[in-house]
């Protein structure tokens, strides 16, 4: 039903390829879904840092977590985490070239200024430094 109603979505379901094929392809796509588990994945990462809007159905616990060690309120992701929820940010996004770049630029600038390589590397430093 939702091929019928938004035609001009071009499904590309990127498996088993090479990681500058899928970021070549993932960059020539309007918009990223990684999945409904309750959690983020590379994919999302990857994709939220090229400036995606970026579907994903992160649970409470993700979303607080991120929350807390970021200290931000913010999240870029786009929620979905029903089947309906996901039919309705799929319609959305596939309808408003407005939004989906709003949702991008704010995805890219979250990779930039809050997800930063420094202050991942901070945390991992100072988790590894507490098993001595």
């Amino acid at each position: 039903q939702l091929r019928e109603e938004l035609p001009q979505l071009d499904l590309d379901v990127i498996d088993d390829a090479p990681h500058d094929v899928c970021l070549a392809r993932k960059q020539a796509s309007d918009l990223c879904f990684d999945h409904m588990q309750g959690y983020y994945g590379m994919s999302s990462l990857e994709a939220l840092a090229q400036g995606l809007p970026t579907i994903a159905g992160l649970d409470d616990w993700n979303i607080a977590v991120i929350r807390e060690f970021f200290q931000c309120e913010a999240l870029p992701w786009v929620l979905a985490r029903t089947p309906d929820a996901l039919a309705a940010a799929l319609r959305r996004l596939a309808s408003d070239a407005d939004v989906r770049r709003e949702i991008g630029n704010a995805s890219r600038a979250f990779m930039e200024t809050v997800w930063s390589e420094a202050r991942t590397t901070a945390a991992l430093e100072a988790f590894y430094a507490g098993l001595r």
